[in-house]
Formats: C-alpha cells, sequence, structure tokens
C-alpha cells in the first residue's frame, strides 16, 4: 500500500531520496481538500487565469485540461490540474450559489443552510417534529406573505386530499382538544362545525358544492341578538328497501348514505312546551327507520288506486324517530304541520296493526311529541293487493317551497263570457266553451272543481239541471233515479222573464293521473223550453238587464 485509503496521500518509503518532494505532494492534496470549497459547480471549461489554490466541482460534460474529470474537484496548484476524487460524505462550500453539498454516493446534495430543502423526513421549529406531524412549530406568530419582486403580489396556501371521502381542514384546539374546524370533512362540501369538548361536534354551517346553496341549521344571530333561524334539515335524505312484502322507510344523509358521526343528519323540531316558540335542532348520527309490515294498508281502500305518505321524525327525548301518516282519507285531508304543535302515534304493531288514514303510525307509540316533516312518498299507480307494498314511484324530501297536504298547487280558470241558447231535451249535452282541462302534478292529488253557470229558462214552471263530467264519468252529482240524471245544480223558470239564476258547486275529484283531464260542463232541459246561459229570456236591451259569465275553476290540492 503506498498510499492513504481516502484522500490518497502519498506514503514516504523507507530510505526514500528528496523526501520533501513527497511531502510537498501530501501538502498539497491537504491544502486541495480540506475546508473544501468551490468557486464554481457550473463551469465545464478550464479558466485562462485561475488563482493559485482555486477548486472547482466539475460537471458532467467538463473539456480541455478537465476532460475525462467529470465529477472531481479540480485544484490549481500554480502549474497544473490536480484532481480528488470525492467520497461519501464529503461536504462542500459552493460559494457561487452559497450552500453546502454533501455527497451522498451518487450525487450532490443541498444541506444545512441552504437555499432549498428538499424531501426532509421532518421539520421542527422550536419543537419537535414526528410521524404524525412532520412540520411542528411554536410560535406566537406564522407570517406568509406574497415573494417580493416575482411573481403576481399573490398568496394562496393549497391543502389537498387524496379523494372525497378524507379531509382537507383546519382544527381549531384549546388545550389540544377541538372547538372548531373548517374545511373538507369525509366530502366535498365545506364545513364549518364547533364543539365544546371535542368529542361532540354540530355542524353550523355547509355550502353545497353543486347548488352553491348555504345552510345554517342552528340559525344566525340578527344584529340585536335575536336568532334569525333556518329551520330545515341539513344533509337529509330518504330511501326505502322492500323484503317479503313489507317496506322499510330510512332516513339518510343527502348522499344517500347512513348517517354517523362524520356525517350527521340535522332536524329541526318545535319545543315539547306547545306554548313555546323555540326550535331544537337534533343530530342523528346512527340509522334511523321505520317499517310497515305486509298486511298493513295505512288507509289505502282499493288496488291500483294512485296514493300518497308523508314521513315525520318525533323529537323522543333528544332521540329522532320515524313516523308514517297517510294525509288523505276519502276527501279529507289531515292538515299535516298545521294542527296541534304536538302529535301522538299508534305503534305500526305488523300486519293488521297500522290500518287508518290520518293516523301517525311509528315503531313504538309516541305520545304528544314535536314532529318535523321529512318528505312523501308516492305511489302513482298504487298497489297490486293492499298492504303487499312495493316501492314507491317517486320520492320527495322537504324543502322550503314543498306543497304540504292541503295546498293548492295549481290552478286552472275559464270564463264563458258570450250567451248559449238551446232548445235540446231530455239527454245531457255540453255547455260550449265550458270545458278545462288540467294536468295534475301527482297522480295521488285531488281536484276542487267550481263549475258555476249563470241561465234561465223560457217557460215558466220549467226547469233545467246541470251535470260535471270528468272525460265521460259524471262526477259530483246526486243519486241518479228512475228517469231522474246525476247532476249538480239545476235551475227552474219563474213568472219573471229577466231573472236569472245561478247554479253552482264545489266538487272534490281523485282522477288518479298525471296526463291532461277534461272537465265539462252539461245541461239536461226538462221539457221543451228553452235554456239561455248568460242572458234573460227577453235580453231587453235596458239598463239594469244584463249579460252575466258562467265559469270553471279547476284548483289540484295536495294529498
Amino acid at each position: 500500500m503506498s498510499e492513504t485509503p481516502n484522500l490518497s496521500l502519498p506514503f514516504l518509503a523507507a530510505g526514500q531520496a528528496q523526501k520533501h518532494v513527497t511531502l510537498n505532494e501530501i501538502a498539497e492534496i491537504l491544502d486541495a481538500a480540506t475546508h473544501l470549497s468551490v468557486l464554481s459547480r457550473t463551469l465545464g471549461t478550464p479558466p485562462g487565469s485561475p488563482a493559485l489554490g482555486a477548486r472547482y466541482l466539475l460537471p458532467s460534460g467538463a473539456t480541455g485540461a478537465w476532460n475525462g474529470h467529470d465529477g472531481k474537484i479540480a485544484s490549481w496548484n500554480g502549474f497544473g490540474w490536480r484532481f480528488l476524487e470525492p467520497q461519501i460524505g464529503w461536504l462542500i462550500w459552493d460559494q457561487e450559489t452559497n450552500v453546502h453539498l454533501v455527497l451522498d454516493g451518487a450525487s450532490w446534495v443541498e444541506v444545512g443552510n441552504t437555499s432549498m430543502i428538499q424531501n426532509a423526513v421532518a421539520i421542527g421549529v422550536n419543537a419537535t417534529a414526528d410521524n404524525s406531524n412532520r412540520l411542528a412549530v411554536k410560535s406566537d406568530n406564522v407570517l406568509f406573505s406574497h415573494e417580493e419582486g416575482v411573481g403576481h403580489g399573490d398568496l394562496r396556501a393549497i391543502m389537498n386530499k387524496m379523494g372525497a371521502a378524507n379531509t382537507a381542514s383546519q382544527l381549531y384546539q384549546t388545550g389540544f382538544s377541538g372547538r372548531a374546524e373548517t374545511g373538507l370533512m369525509g366530502n366535498d362540501q365545506f364545513a364549518i362545525k364547533v364543539s365544546t369538548d371535542g368529542a361532540n361536534w354540530k355542524q353550523a354551517l355547509t355550502i353545497d358544492p353543486v347548488t352553491g346553496v348555504v345552510s345554517v341549521p342552528f340559525g344566525i344571530a340578527g344584529a340585536g341578538g335575536g336568532a334569525l333561524s333556518v329551520h330545515a334539515p341539513v344533509n337529509m335524505g330518504l330511501a326505502t328497501t322492500l323484503a317479503a312484502g313489507a317496506l322499510t322507510i330510512r332516513l339518510t344523509t343527502s348522499a344517500g348514505l347512513e348517517p354517523s358521526g362524520g356525517s350527521q343528519c340535522v332536524l329541526p323540531f318545535r319545543s315539547a312546551i306547545a306554548s313555546s316558540g323555540e326550535v331544537t335542532m337534533r343530530q342523528v348520527f346512527a340509522q334511523t327507520s321505520i317499517t310497515l309490515s305486509s298486511g298493513s294498508t295505512l288507509g289505502v281502500l282499493a288496488a291500483n288506486a294512485p296514493f300518497a305518505l308523508w314521513v315525520v321524525a318525533f323529537d323522543d327525548a333528544g332521540t329522532a324517530r320515524l313516523g308514517v301518516i297517510n294525509c288523505l282519507s276519502g276527501r279529507n285531508v289531515f292538515p299535516l304541520g298545521r294542527a296541534s304543535p304536538l302529535a301522538t302515534s299508534t305503534a305500526e304493531g305488523g300486519a293488521g296493526g297500522a290500518d287508518n288514514a290520518h293516523t301517525f303510525y311509528s315503531a313504538a307509540a309516541m305520545v304528544a311529541k314535536p314532529y318535523c316533516i321529512l318528505g312523501r312518498l308516492e305511489w302513482s299507480s298504487g298497489l297490486a293487493a293492499i298492504g303487499a307494498w312495493a316501492a314507491p314511484d317517486r320520492i320527495e324530501v322537504w324543502h322550503p317551497s314543498m306543497k304540504l297536504p292541503g295546498d293548492v298547487v295549481q290552478v286552472a280558470h275559464t270564463v264563458k263570457t258570450d250567451t248559449f241558447t238551446s232548445t235540446i231535451s231530455g239527454a245531457l249535452t255540453d255547455i260550449p266553451g265550458l270545458s278545462l282541462s288540467v294536468a295534475p302534478t301527482s297522480a295521488a292529488n285531488l281536484i276542487r272543481a267550481t263549475p258555476r253557470v249563470q241561465g234561465q229558462t223560457s217557460t215558466t214552471g220549467d226547469a233545467c239541471s246541470f251535470a260535471l263530467l270528468r272525460g265521460s264519468t259524471n262526477i259530483g252529482g246526486g243519486v241518479a233515479s228512475g228517469n231522474r240524471v246525476s247532476v249538480f245544480a239545476g235551475l227552474q223558470r219563474t213568472t219573471d222573464n229577466n231573472s236569472t239564476s245561478t247554479a253552482t258547486a264545489l266538487v272534490v275529484d281523485a282522477p288518479g293521473t298525471v296526463s291532461p283531464t277534461l272537465y265539462k260542463v252539461q245541461f239536461i232541459l226538462q221539457s221543451s223550453g228553452t235554456l239561455f246561459v248568460n242572458r234573460t229570456h227577453s235580453d231587453s236591451d235596458v239598463a239594469g238587464v244584463g249579460r252575466y259569465s258562467s265559469s270553471i275553476t279547476l284548483e289540484e290540492i295536495q294529498s
């Protein structure tokens, strides 16, 4: 072995002549390798007049006297270039960029007081970082500012999560116990949550990423300190499942998932005290459902007849429990949400245990509990067999503009202003211009029809009757008997030639369709007299003798 293994310093041989030459070479190598500082690590061509002791870290593709020495340290000794082969762990200072470099065996890596830190495992500033908190900072203030002299003066902090179900948020703590959190928590809906103990959380605000709608389930404090509450369900949906003819109705999140601690439903309830106007928001963290047993009818009286059920939630001392009600009994509509502020329910009870309309049913009986409306389920074609449940054709979750049972959904109206005269008798006959079509929005809804005819007959003692038809079906009249037809109203001529009568009715119908449906008025004269519509018999052209109007009004009523 003639030289040292690391710096390749030559050994003095025994009895060597001119030992000073070897010693000088050793000194030269030590001078080049010790406290290593290079002028550049990018210069690839030797300078023309290098200073004595000048050192360079040679880049790839060096030329001239440096050719073939890529990656080595070139040191000028005044006569020529000496080349040193760097070893793993060598540390150099680059005077050109003012950074420290260390050789990791494959490349030079910037370290220490450098302008760039890459792939550091953890950084602690006045604190200890770990695998969970790879950046730990203890400081009264942390400043982020736009970069001077470059860019556009902007500053944006970016937090990126892997997928929608993950979380990207800012958590605010007191004594390392959570008190507030903002961001995308378990979904892509921006939210703000608050807590008093770090364990129980309330979602105070959410913003739907699709609609941009802001939900504030617990209300907003007004300028005067009062609460401007937004009393609506938040993150709520409904779903149904079938099993052996039974129907289970489930409360879900707006995404159709079971409520959980990470994504809870929030339901608004009025106070359990009837005389109080306070509102309580309840959070639902767990599966909540009700099952309608096979054989229970809920007051549905006929197969293949359209109907709807309403889903509610009861506040049972802080626990939300689902309930169901059929608000239509015959032509009578239950005032859901408008009757007593508290409601009592009957236990569903299995097959045959839930067979009445206008009755709340729940898994267990509720007594005088506050309730909120969650939505409406519709069977637009009814059930093939009463009590044999099928999936609903339509699920409508409650929203602020939703029509409740008894509300008018739409109104259609027509007025006949011209006169009509006819001598047809003995058969129901159309009155021209007294017909009107309506397309119900729900097959389960009712149509309230109000026909009105202003008329007179020509013969004293003669009579005329009027019928209301849906298509070809006579509705709203009395029971036909013998030669007497079913009609809703009539008129009879008096001795006064200028007298008229008004025939009107209010008929509640269940057309059971969403197709355009025609309603019309027909007349039938008793004898061979004449019917005059919208005028008197004499039709005298004098003051006080009028020309009249007749009409039909159709109103769709939510059931």
